[in-house]
């Protein structure tokens, strides 16, 4: 899972200046169930040109990445910046579902630098590689149910039944269920 407070080796813009002066990214997500799934709100900002260029051009992506490890769901979910809705279903995750808005790289991009990085950055010209994190969110988290959950709608495949006229345990393979007698 992304994590704004990990380090990178180039700046990213996070919910707190940390790797520039005065830009910030700011993304506001609500999650709310619905009968066909999780309707996702978001409403995203990032106070930096240069990146807000990036996106403007196609060389950047705004997501909001999710992941489910019950389900093995690992996807980022393209948004654009400013007020999005989009809708998640059920059939996708279930129990713990983890969610962080990025902006990621589209293309390689030479030269990235910005008037707005931090003193130890200024004046040093990065290289992105497609999929680099520009901008990390906060990490947030729902519980999620699955639409289909086999354990709860399962039939059973065993069934025990007692015979008092048998000395030992015995089973039934014929049926579509095993059938074990027991004493």
């Amino acid at each position: 899972m992304l994590n704004c407070n990990s380090e990178y080796p180039f700046p990213v813009l996070r919910p707190d200046t940390v790797d520039y002066k005065n830009s910030v990214f700011k993304a506001e997500i609500t999650v709310k169930h619905d009968k066909e799934g999780y309707v996702f709100s978001s409403d995203i900002d990032a106070s930096n040109d240069e990146i807000r260029e990036l996106v403007e051009r196609g060389e950047a992506q705004v997501g909001i990445y999710i992941q489910c490890n019950s389900t093995w769901l690992r996807k980022i979910q393209p948004v654009n910046l400013g007020e999005n809705k989009f809708l998640l279903s059920t059939a996708e995750v279930h129990n713990r579902v983890e969610f962080c808005p990025v902006i990621t790289a589209n293309q390689k991009i030479d030269d990235f630098k910005s008037q707005d990085f931090i003193e130890e950055f200024n004046g040093i010209k990065f290289s992105l590689q497609p999929g680099d994190p520009l901008a990390i969110g906060e990490t947030k988290y729902f519980d999620a149910k699955y639409k289909d959950d086999i354990i709860r709608k399962g039939d059973p495949i065993i069934s025990v039944t007692t015979t008092p006229d048998i000395t030992d345990m015995c089973f039934n393979f014929e049926n579509s269920t095993i059938i074990v007698y027991v004493p």
